[in-house]
């Protein structure tokens, strides 16, 4: 399954962007970024209502074997110690 959805900054196409809407999917993808960015430097980012952001720039490849540049944020909460994650993105796509 995929959706499409216009960016209108600085005249971009629309993209289409796989929807992961299977919890084998999810797993899947929380195993390569806990694998593949995980072991990467951490960039601290702005600080957040909630706590301190982290940024990780690194390689993502899918099980196809297909990569790319992606970025996933993750935040420590305030009180807290380890890192939850945030969200993921193509490097480049905001």
């Amino acid at each position: 399954m995929t959706i499409t959805t216009s960016h209108r900054k600085r005249g971009a196409q629309p993209s289409t962007y796989p929807i992961l809407d299977t919890p084998d999917t999810w797993r899947r993808l929380e195993a390569d970024l806990r694998s593949q960015h995980l072991p990467h430097e951490a960039t601290p980012e702005a600080s957040a209502i909630y706590g301190q952001k982290y940024a990780i720039r690194a390689r993502l490849e899918n099980p196809a074997g297909v990569s790319a540049d992606a970025v996933s944020v993750w935040v420590i909460r305030t009180g807290e110690e380890f890192p939850r994650f945030v969200t993921a993105y193509p490097e480049g796509s905001r």
